[in-house]
């Protein structure tokens, strides 16, 4: 995952009773999307793999 796809995954907001899941835009958090230890994948990526 890149930066700019986790930049959209956090901008991302669920409606109720799921916005416990919602998340924001923080820096921490987008460094941990595209960190390749975390191994995190958008879905659309992976589509190109198959």
């Amino acid at each position: 995952m890149n930066a700019a796809e986790a930049e959209k995954l956090t901008r991302w907001h669920y409606q109720p009773p799921y916005q416990m899941y919602n998340t924001t835009s923080d820096e921490t958090l987008i460094r941990s999307f595209v960190d390749p230890e975390n191994a995190y994948y958008d879905a659309a990526y992976l589509r190109t793999l198959l």
